[in-house]
């Protein structure tokens, strides 16, 4: 699968800089740019590896205080996933109507101008790459609330239990 992946970047991204004619380097510099949102992706797979993620991915989180602690999710890992989202949201969603207003501006056109005066092949390249964008953005918006939902309920339990726990060994 490794390979393949491989074969997609070149696709993707050595292709167009050869058959694109000089033409849209702001595209490409910003396709580019979306890659800074990779690493948070790939701090957030180590953290599940090494155990220092979600249990909300594994399902593991159950009503016993011992499995809750030792599956807690890591404030490591919760922020991790907060920066991933807001980094994802900049640089892979809120750079489309970026790139409409740069034309725009280029070219001296209002927005609805700018709109219009671009050929239907750039609105159908640039819905294709945006829906499924938009379609990981949510996914990764659902998995930070999840996780948030879960530090939030575990670290509220763990503070009850030990307050529980103290008042008992304060009574005996």
């Amino acid at each position: 699968m490794r390979h393949f992946e491989w074969f997609l970047n070149i696709l993707i991204f050595l292709i167009p800089l050869v058959f694109r004619r000089g033409l849209g380097d702001l595209f490409v510099g910003l396709l580019y740019t979306m890659e800074a949102s990779v690493p948070f992706v790939a701090i957030r797979a180590i953290l599940q590896t090494t155990g220092k993620g979600s249990s909300v991915a594994t399902g593991q989180l159950d009503d016993n205080y011992n499995q809750i602690c030792k599956n807690r999710i890591s404030i490591l890992y919760l922020i991790n996933l907060i920066i991933l989202t807001l980094v994802y949201f900049l640089v892979r969603i809120a750079v489309w109507p970026l790139i409409y207003w740069l034309y725009a501006y280029q070219r001296q056109l209002r927005m609805v101008e700018a709109v219009f005066a671009l050929p239907l092949h750039c609105h159908l390249g640039t819905m294709a790459i945006f829906l499924f964008q938009a379609h990981w953005f949510i996914r990764i918006c659902k998995t930070t609330v999840k996780a948030y939902r879960e530090y939030h309920s575990t670290t509220k339990l763990m503070k009850k239990k030990s307050w529980f726990k103290s008042q008992k060994d304060f009574t005996n």
